[in-house]
C-alpha cells in the first residue's frame, strides 16, 4: 500500500462529501517588539509519506512489521512496529519547525530547507461529541534574520539499527514568507482535527 493512497486517504473528502478523516490547521503570527505584525492562518493536508505510513503502521496485520520511512537526512529507514518492534516516540521528541524554503509541498518532502526546531510545548487534546483536537505549538526568537518559507512537524523513532532517526511529517508552505529580522519572534500553532 502506497504512501501516497494513504495520504489520498487521509486529506480528500469521502463518498458522502464530508472532510477527510484527519485534517490540519496551522496558525503562523510574527511579532516584532511584542506587537503582532502579521497572522496567517492555512488549512491544509500537509501529511508526508512518512505520517501516512506511520498511519499504515496501525493496521497493517502483515507478517513484515515494519515501514519504510525517510529521516531528515534523506535516507530511508526500516522502523519496525508492533510487538516484534521498538519505533516508537523517542529521546528528542516531536518538535516544529520554520524554514526557508518556498517550493510547493510534496508528499515525498522529508526536510526544511535551512531550519530552526523547537520542542512542541504542552500538547493538549480536546474533544467534543466525536471529533478530536491535538493542538502543538511552539515559539522562536531569531538571533538572526531570516525570510521564513515553510513550516513543519517532525518526530524521532527508533528504527531497526537501534539508533534515534527524526522524521519529518507535516510540511505547510507559507502563503506569504514572512521577512523575519533578529529579535523577531516567530510562533508556529498545528491543529490536528480528527473526523472533521
Amino acid at each position: 500500500l502506497s504512501g501516497w493512497y494513504l495520504g489520498n486517504i487521509l486529506k480528500n473528502t469521502n463518498e458522502q462529501g464530508r472532510e477527510g478523516v484527519v485534517s490540519v490547521d496551522v496558525i503562523v503570527r510574527h511579532y516584532r517588539n511584542g506587537t503582532l505584525l502579521s497572522e496567517q492562518v492555512k488549512k491544509g493536508d500537509p501529511f508526508t509519506k512518512n505520517f501516512a505510513m506511520l498511519i499504515y503502521s496501525l493496521v497493517d496485520l502483515s507478517g513484515s512489521r515494519s515501514v519504510s520511512l525517510v529521516d531528515v537526512g534523506g535516507v530511508s529507514r526500516s522502523c519496525p512496529y508492533g510487538t516484534t518492534g521498538t519505533s516508537y516516540p523517542a529521546g528528542t521528541g516531536t518538535s516544529i519547525g520554520i524554514g526557508t524554503n518556498t517550493v510547493a509541498f510534496s508528499v515525498n518532502d522529508y526536510a526544511l530547507s535551512n531550519s530552526i526546531w523547537s520542542t512542541v510545548s504542552n500538547p493538549t487534546v480536546s474533544r467534543v461529541g466525536n471529533k478530536a483536537n491535538i493542538t502543538v505549538s511552539a515559539s522562536f526568537s531569531l538571533s538572526v534574520g531570516m525570510t521564513i518559507g515553510e513550516v513543519g512537524l517532525k518526530s524521532a523513532f527508533y528504527n531497526s539499527d537501534g539508533y534515534t532517526r527524526e522524521f519529518l511529517l507535516l510540511r505547510d508552505v507559507l502563503s506569504t514568507p514572512i521577512s523575519a529580522a533578529a529579535g523577531d519572534t516567530v510562533t508556529v500553532t498545528y491543529i490536528i482535527r480528527i473526523n472533521g
